[in-house]
């Protein structure tokens, strides 16, 4: 896997900004990230622990909390469900390269990314339960 987002579950008192090893954590690829942000820019989360913007910060951290959690959760599942009717391989469109002219596949395998969407759904309703926060660090 190439660039990944890192997504854990911490408490809300606790303002940590890194996702270290000995953490429950679940990666998404940045490739499945970027095709879904616009949907993820309609949460409000703080970035770099300082200000609420919209979406999730691309380089830096973001904690995602309350009921923004609530909101993520229920639109990565929406997007399980459309990957769920995908086949087992496919491409999805990625950035424009000028160089080429013509914009960059990238190959998806179904398994691959309904796990991770799963990991991610188990990681909020965690995080909902317990009435913590997740941190996400970006690439």
């Amino acid at each position: 896997m190439g660039l990944v987002h890192q997504f854990a579950v911490i408490s809300k008192e606790r303002d940590e900004d890194i996702i270290s090893s000995n953490m429950e954590s679940v990666s998404i690829s940045d490739e499945i990230i970027r095709y879904i942000g616009d949907s993820i820019k309609w949460i409000n989360t703080t970035w770099n622990g300082k200000r609420i913007r919209e979406g999730i910060s691309y380089h830096g951290f973001s904690f995602i909390e309350g009921d923004e959690i609530i909101k993520i959760k229920n639109i990565v599942i929406q997007w399980k469900e459309l990957f769920l009717l995908s086949p087992e391989k496919f491409y999805l469109t990625g950035d424009f390269l000028p160089d080429k002219g013509e914009y960059d596949k990238n190959l998806i395998v179904k398994n691959e990314i309904i796990e991770a969407l799963n990991s991610f759904i188990e990681l909020c309703e965690k995080a909902i339960v317990t009435e913590g926060k997740i941190l996400h660090n970006g690439i």
